[in-house]
């Protein structure tokens, strides 16, 4: 290598030198400022990081706090979610429960529906039922007149009897009635009947023909015979239509109505006989009761002395009734009077008396059931100590025997330690035979409707 090549060497590097020297300064300056620029930008960044350190402190904080959110959170979900698997649950239910409802409500609108058409069938039955109600008032205000009428008809009779004073007599005699009705006879036939007399006794035989024909009578072709079979002889003879024998002593009497004719025609002949006898003594209807098989206990007693005297005081009203019904306040009827006239007499002796109103024995209509036509007069016995029915059956029959009343019937009512016996005398039969209205010995149909006692 020439110098000059050297030179021109050392030249270029100089030359290169001098420019990277200044290269380098101007480098150094932009690096010094780059330096300060990034020393600011350090800062900077130092401040941002001091910031961001804060920032993720409190981030860090944030998370932690959210963490702990999460997990509270997560607890809130599974509560909800098993709340919102139990609310499916119940969801699936109350579908079921809507479903049953619907079907529910379904029914009950067809049942209201039906209910509405029974609400508007009740409310016709309702008024219809209004309507019946109020016939049935006006019925039952029919009705319950129609039931007062017995026992106003009774108190109307009472007035009588209270105003009524009949003294209670004993007969001195009892007559027995016998009633044999119409009894067709052709000439040369005979009727007959006997009788058990004591001396003293009258016997009484009366005849009417209310179907002899032209040419018979009573009076002229019937004869009436009083026979002793036991002595074989005719104690007494007459013509009809009456005729009467008095016992000479003790017999047994046969009577006959005989056709005292050859020829003739038929009659029809009705035929009483009547038999007064004396008073039988207490004794003698003790006697005669246990003759009939009846042991006379402390009850029988009692109950056989208490009827002997009712049936006295019944048997002095049954010869003396006719006087004795006139005695009575003049408005009332017949029939009523009779009642009335017999209650009086009992009543004055001192016994527990009342009347019953008596009704038609065929009722046509419910009124008829308890629309009084006539009274008959009632008696209670009280008996100390129990009696049977069969027993007090047999101690009256016996009695009537005695002592013929006009009983109709009798009832038996018990309490402790005593007996009643309830006694219904028929007074209205008699006065219907009294009238003629029936033949003598009828009894007369009717009904009991109500008893009242005197208080």
């Amino acid at each position: 290598m020439t110098g000059r090549g050297v030179v021109l060497g050392l030249a270029a590097a100089l030359a290169v030198f001098v420019v990277a020297t200044m290269w380098l300064y101007v480098e150094k300056g932009e690096l010094e400022a780059r330096v300060a620029l990034l020393e600011d930008e350090n800062r900077e960044l130092m401040a941002t990081k001091s910031m961001l350190e804060d920032m993720v402190a409190r981030l860090n904080e944030t998370i932690e706090r959210l963490r702990s959110e999460n997990e509270g959170l997560r607890d809130e979900v599974r509560s909800l979610s098993n709340r919102v698997s139990e609310l499916l649950r119940e969801k699936e239910v109350l579908e079921r429960e809507r479903a049953g409802l619907e079907r529910r409500v379904e029914e009950l609108t067809n049942e209201n529906r039906e209910l509405r058409d029974r609400i508007e069938n009740l409310t016709r039955v309702v008024e219809r039922l209004r309507d019946e109600n109020e016939r049935l008032r006006s019925r039952l205000v029919q009705i319950n007149e129609t039931l007062s009428k017995p026992s106003k008809y009774l108190d109307k009779l009472f007035e009588a009897l209270e105003s009524t004073r009949i003294t209670s007599v004993k007969p001195d005699k009892i007559i027995y009635e016998y009633y044999y009705g119409v009894n067709v006879l052709a000439p040369g036939d005979y009727w007959w009947d006997w009788y058990v007399l004591s001396e003293g006794d009258v016997v009484r035989v009366e005849l009417t023909c209310p179907e002899a024909p032209t040419g018979a009578t009573c009076e002229t072709d019937l004869a009436i015979i009083f026979y002793d079979p036991d002595r074989d002889s005719v104690l007494d003879y007459a013509r009809g239509p009456v005729a009467e024998f008095e016992a000479p002593y003790d017999c047994t009497c046969e009577v006959y109505v005989w056709y005292d004719s050859d020829e003739g025609p038929r009659v029809g002949v009705s035929i009483s006989v009547t038999v007064e006898t004396s008073v039988p003594r207490i004794s003698d209807v003790f006697d005669y009761v246990k003759s009939s098989g009846i042991e006379v206990t402390e009850p029988v007693k009692q109950l056989v002395e208490k009827l002997y005297d009712v049936f006295l005081y019944a048997e002095y009203w049954k010869q003396n009734r006719e006087k004795l019904a006139r005695r009575v306040q003049t408005d009332l009827e017949g029939h009523e009077a009779y009642a009335v006239s017999l209650a009086s007499i009992l009543y004055d002796a001192g016994y527990t008396v009342g009347l019953a109103a008596v009704g038609t024995h065929r009722p046509e209509t419910v009124e008829d059931l308890v629309e009084p036509i006539s009274a008959v007069p009632v008696v209670r016995i009280r008996v100390g100590g129990e009696l049977s029915h069969s027993t007090v059956q047999m101690v009256v029959e016996s009695m009537l025997d005695l002592v013929p009343v006009p009983l109709r019937v009798w009832f038996l009512d018990k309490e402790l330690g005593a007996t009643y016996v309830i006694l219904v005398f028929d007074t209205v039969s008699v006065y219907l035979a009294d009238e003629g209205l029936v033949a003598k010995g009828t009894i007369a149909p009717y009904n009991i409707i109500l008893v009242k006692y005197i208080e």
